[in-house]
């Protein structure tokens, strides 16, 4: 990610159908075929606390590409001219449903390794420009969801213009290109381009080239997006033996749907119980909005913990809601559409939140939350994942074992006016012994850059001195994690890996021991899956019997990280 992700606000947005010639011209930059899995040894113990393997069906997908994939900001030169409904479109057309690749993995079939499955980009982009009703109506349908100027809006969702500001955008980042042929019909200057399309958009590997890399993985297999993500370090690709992906469960806030969340949890146990040398085992999405309407949710949620194979719970409260607390809360700043539930809405999220953590403490499940000021629909949903809104959850739940994932954004460090949500989770772990951070999507750690060599030195130095003046346990609690997918954008990530497990721990003054427990030791703790006071937790009891069902990984697979407490 940058060294600062402002907050997604659905602003700008000029859809139109130009941008087929730019997503049928990606052909000339595939993706790499997936590379030989590696065979992990024993002696592995590095865990990816915090990954997505989500596709694209998973999603609320039109919304998905504005806030989290363009970040509601122009890309590079680019504007967002036509790039949210064509994007959109053409990854919802090609990926794979959940209900397909179950399919799939029940009948044995080849995994994405030995057969890498093209994204039909080109097929899609030619469909799109071949049947313009259906692009016109999708994008009526993206343009419903942007909040704003709706007058300005009307007045510039144009397909022609669109079309012609996204090519002169085009010629500009290639001056060789001969200059735009006039009197074209929208649809022959959309095939007479992709040559230059492509040469435009991928000339330079930078956040452009990235968005499309981004969207062309999310519309692959799950299953092969598990097979890049452990071969994703370039060096030491045999150290990573646990993946927790997280599902996401945007689609109530967002008001899109996207495949049911059982589809999901069932293509994702069944990729769980898959035998091998490293485990993948996601945290299942809980949504109090979800729990309201559908009061099964929560069953669900239990069911996948306590039998599916999934180790934990994924919170997002920068959706819209507080961890607790929200009876109390100023009703205004939450969507009409919650509130219009019934009287005691309120009330109603703040009792499916307490049932969910009351479970969770006394069946010894993890949580991680989304927890910086980053990726909400609306900058009030925003300061609802502030670590202060945390304290009233871990006061009367002590014993939740929680992570607060992106560490409070600390690449915000890197800016002057940071939000001090880093500090404050340092501040907290010294209270509260069951707290914990990953440092996860932070691509300037590859130092890739010049830009990215200062912006890391600024964010470490400065981080060093919160965890120096501070005191506490913290460099014994944060932890490694990648947020891939979301990291595809960035170019080089293969040197992520080592740029955590090496230069960040130098950097920030960790021990041997600390270094070790950031790589590994101490997600075991936070999960559950280590040894403590000479016996399992429940977690660890849960995915040896998950295992034992079902063929995977053998019991003394887990044996790795009994030594874990040292690390704390």
């Amino acid at each position: 990610m940058t060294a600062s992700r402002p907050g997604l606000h659905r602003r700008d947005a000029l859809l139109g159908l130009g941008g087929a010639a730019l997503l049928a011209s990606l052909g000339c930059r595939r993706l790499d075929p997936v590379k030989p899995l590696p065979v992990i040894p024993d002696t592995a113990y590095a865990i990816d606390v915090h990954c997505h393997v989500f596709n694209a069906r998973d999603l609320p997908v039109a919304s998905f590409v504005l806030d989290v994939v363009l970040e509601g900001k122009p890309l590079g030169q680019l504007p967002l001219v036509p790039l949210v409904t064509l994007v959109s479109l053409v990854m919802n057309r090609s990926a794979w449903s959940p209900q397909r690749e179950l399919r799939a993995l029940e009948r044995g079939e080849a995994t994405a390794a030995d057969h890498p499955i093209q994204a039909d980009i080109e097929v899609a982009a030619a469909q799109l420009l071949a049947n313009t009703g259906e692009a016109a109506a999708f994008r009526q349908k993206a343009v419903e969801l942007l909040s704003g100027d709706s007058e300005r809006l009307a007045a510039t969702v144009s397909v022609g213009d669109g079309d012609v500001e996204l090519l002169d955008m085009l010629a500009k980042r290639d001056p060789s290109r001969a200059a735009r042929p006039q009197g074209l019909s929208l649809r022959d200057r959309a095939g007479a381009l992709p040559a230059d399309a492509a040469r435009g958009v991928t000339a330079v590997e930078d956040e452009v080239t990235g968005v499309f890399r981004l969207a062309q993985l999310v519309t692959r297999r799950r299953t092969e997006l598990v097979q890049r993500l452990i071969t994703l370090p370039a060096r030491n690709d045999g150290d990573v033996a646990l993946l927790v992906p997280a599902l996401i469960d945007y689609s109530k806030w967002l008001n899109e749907e996207s495949s049911p969340l059982r589809d999901q949890i069932d293509v994702m146990s069944a990729i769980a119980r898959r035998p091998g040398s490293y485990a993948v085992h996601p945290y299942v999405p809980f949504c109090p909005w979800r729990q309201m309407v559908e009061p099964g949710h929560l069953a669900m949620v239990r069911d996948a913990v306590e039998q599916r194979g999934f180790i934990g719970v994924k919170l997002y409260p920068v959706m819209g809601f507080l961890p607790y607390g929200n009876a109390e809360a100023n009703p205004d700043a939450y969507p009409a559409r919650l509130r219009q539930t019934g009287p005691d809405w309120a009330a109603r999220l703040d009792q499916g939140l307490a049932a969910l953590y009351d479970w969770c403490v006394a069946e010894d499940v993890p949580v991680m939350a989304h927890c910086s000021y980053s990726q909400f629909p609306n900058p009030a949903a925003g300061e609802r994942g502030a670590p202060a809104a945390w304290r009233p959850v871990l006061d009367r739940w002590p014993g939740l074992r929680l992570n607060l994932g992106h560490f409070g954004g600390f690449w915000d460090l890197a800016e002057v006016g940071s939000n001090g949500w880093t500090t404050a989770i340092v501040a907290m772990m010294k209270t509260y012994p069951n707290l914990y951070a990953d440092l996860s999507d932070y691509d300037a750690v590859a130092e890739r850059t010049d830009g990215q060599k200062a912006t890391n030195e600024t964010v470490l130095r400065a981080l060093n001195g919160i965890l120096d003046s501070q005191g506490g346990p913290a460099r014994s609690r944060l932890m490694y994690g990648t947020d891939w997918v979301m990291l595809s954008k960035a170019p080089g990530n293969g040197a992520y890996y080592e740029g955590m497990r090496t230069g960040l721990t130098s950097r920030l003054a960790m021990s041997t021991t600390q270094a070790a427990g950031f790589m590994g030791m101490n997600a075991a703790r936070f999960l559950g899956i280590a040894l403590e006071n000479g016996g399992k937790p429940k977690a660890r009891q849960r995915l040896e019997a998950f295992h034992a069902r079902h063929g995977g990984v053998p019991a003394s697979f887990w044996t790795r990280w009994d030594g874990a407490a040292a690390f704390a």
